[in-house]
Protein backbone atom coordinates (compact mmCIF):
# COMPACT_ATOMS: atom_id res chain seq x y z
CA UNK A 1 0.00 0.00 0.00
CA UNK A 2 1.17 3.47 -0.84
CA UNK A 3 2.23 5.63 1.50
CA UNK A 4 1.51 9.11 -0.03
CA UNK A 5 -1.33 10.84 1.53
CA UNK A 6 -2.29 10.84 -2.63
CA UNK A 7 -3.18 8.02 -2.89
CA UNK A 8 -6.45 7.09 -4.88
CA UNK A 9 -8.24 5.72 -1.82
CA UNK A 10 -7.42 9.06 -0.43
CA UNK A 11 -8.79 10.80 -2.96
CA UNK A 12 -12.34 8.63 -2.61
CA UNK A 13 -12.17 9.04 0.97
CA UNK A 14 -11.82 13.58 0.55
CA UNK A 15 -15.21 12.91 -1.94
CA UNK A 16 -16.88 11.33 0.32
CA UNK A 17 -15.93 14.24 3.21
CA UNK A 18 -16.65 17.09 0.97
CA UNK A 19 -19.76 15.37 -0.23
CA UNK A 20 -21.16 14.65 3.18
CA UNK A 21 -20.44 18.48 4.42
CA UNK A 22 -22.14 19.98 0.94
CA UNK A 23 -25.31 17.60 1.52
CA UNK A 24 -25.71 18.65 5.10
CA UNK A 25 -25.38 22.80 3.71
CA UNK A 26 -22.97 23.22 6.05
CA UNK A 27 -19.83 25.92 4.70
CA UNK A 28 -16.31 25.40 6.19
CA UNK A 29 -17.19 27.92 9.04
CA UNK A 30 -20.44 26.31 10.49
CA UNK A 31 -18.70 23.05 10.39
CA UNK A 32 -15.64 24.52 11.54
CA UNK A 33 -17.48 25.87 14.49
CA UNK A 34 -19.40 22.35 15.24
CA UNK A 35 -16.46 20.38 15.04
CA UNK A 36 -14.45 23.27 17.37
CA UNK A 37 -11.82 24.13 15.10
CA UNK A 38 -10.77 26.44 13.24
CA UNK A 39 -11.50 27.05 9.47
CA UNK A 40 -8.39 26.62 8.17
CA UNK A 41 -7.82 23.05 10.04
CA UNK A 42 -11.65 21.71 7.84
CA UNK A 43 -9.89 23.33 4.83
CA UNK A 44 -6.77 21.48 5.46
CA UNK A 45 -8.52 18.41 5.88
CA UNK A 46 -11.03 19.03 2.81
CA UNK A 47 -7.92 19.27 0.73
CA UNK A 48 -6.09 16.30 2.00
CA UNK A 49 -3.75 18.38 3.75
CA UNK A 50 -4.04 17.47 6.82
CA UNK A 51 -5.76 13.93 8.02
CA UNK A 52 -8.27 13.48 10.77
CA UNK A 53 -7.61 11.22 13.60
CA UNK A 54 -10.74 8.87 14.49
CA UNK A 55 -12.07 11.63 16.96
CA UNK A 56 -12.14 14.09 14.58
CA UNK A 57 -13.67 12.26 12.40
CA UNK A 58 -16.21 10.72 14.68
CA UNK A 59 -16.91 15.03 15.34
CA UNK A 60 -17.01 15.56 11.77
CA UNK A 61 -19.78 12.81 10.87
CA UNK A 62 -21.58 14.16 14.29
CA UNK A 63 -21.46 17.96 12.54
CA UNK A 64 -23.06 16.69 9.25
CA UNK A 65 -25.55 14.86 11.24
CA UNK A 66 -24.67 11.30 9.51
CA UNK A 67 -23.58 7.90 11.54
CA UNK A 68 -19.97 7.05 11.29
CA UNK A 69 -21.50 3.71 9.86
CA UNK A 70 -23.11 5.48 7.24
CA UNK A 71 -20.26 7.64 6.23
CA UNK A 72 -18.01 4.27 6.03
CA UNK A 73 -20.68 2.42 4.08
CA UNK A 74 -20.52 5.25 1.28
CA UNK A 75 -15.98 5.18 1.42
CA UNK A 76 -16.35 1.11 1.23
CA UNK A 77 -18.52 1.29 -1.48
CA UNK A 78 -16.48 3.83 -3.64
CA UNK A 79 -13.05 2.08 -2.57
CA UNK A 80 -14.31 -1.50 -3.80
CA UNK A 81 -15.75 -0.85 -7.12
CA UNK A 82 -11.62 -0.35 -8.04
Amino acid sequence: MAKSIYSADQESLLKVLGRIRTDAGLSQQQLARRMTVSQSTVSDILRGQRRLDVIEWISFCKACKVTPQEFLEELTFLLTRK
